[in-house]
Order: structure tokens, then sequence, then C-alpha cells
């Protein structure tokens, strides 16, 4: 998925939008880990979970010290597709679950370094 997080006019919108993006990867995660075969590759990726949860909680603190909306449902249409893209990759093998999962890391990393390089 290309993600345009981070092009939004208003920098607290494009963190709220950031949030979510963040919820939908912890949804990823636990789809992904329910999935797996592998307990190392099961392992790893609850601790990916527990570092996406914990920006969820400085995101969300940042958010409501300056009177911004903090996203709470993590279900929206950026949940359902992440979450889609590794039920399908199931139908195949570990591997293609992981390739899922970087697929929307890089979404994430991307909404990241267009909101570090903003002038506002």
């Amino acid at each position: 998925m290309v993600t345009f997080v981070g092009k939004q006019a208003n920098f607290g919108c494009a963190l709220q939008q950031i949030t979510e993006l963040e919820h939908a990867a912890v949804e990823a995660y636990i789809t992904a880990t329910q999935m797996l075969k592998s307990t190392a590759y099961k392992r790893r990726l609850k601790m990916f979970q527990h570092d996406h949860k914990r920006q969820i909680e400085d995101l969300s603190n940042l958010l409501y010290q300056n009177n911004l909306e903090v996203p709470q449902n993590p279900y929206n249409a950026k949940e359902l597709f992440a979450k889609g893209k590794v039920l399908l990759a199931t139908l195949i093998s570990d591997e293609t679950i992981l390739r899922a999962l970087e697929s929307s890391e890089t979404d994430i990393d991307t909404a990241y370094k267009r909101l570090s390089i903003r002038a506002d």
C-alpha cells in the first residue's frame, strides 16, 4: 500500500493519521502471529507489535497534550487493508506473511520520514 500519511497540510492531522497506521500495524501483527507456523517468528513479531503499541502511546500523549483528538479505534480502511494482506499471505507461507508485514512497515517508515522533514 502506498501511503499519503505525512503529506497532510495540518501537522496534527498527519499525527492522527500516523497513529491510525500504528493501530493498523498492531492489528496486522496480531493476525500474523496467529497465522505463522514458526515460533521464532511469532516471538519476534510480538516484539515488533509491542514497539508499535509504544508508538501509539507516545503519539496519543502528544496529540492529547496539544488538545487534538486521539484515534482510539484501529478499525478503519488502513487496518482492514493491512490485515487483509496478512490473511491472504497465510495461504502461502511464513515468508509471504513476513513480506506482507514488511510492506506495511515501509508505509509507516515513509510517513515518519515525511513528518520529520516538515518545517511547521
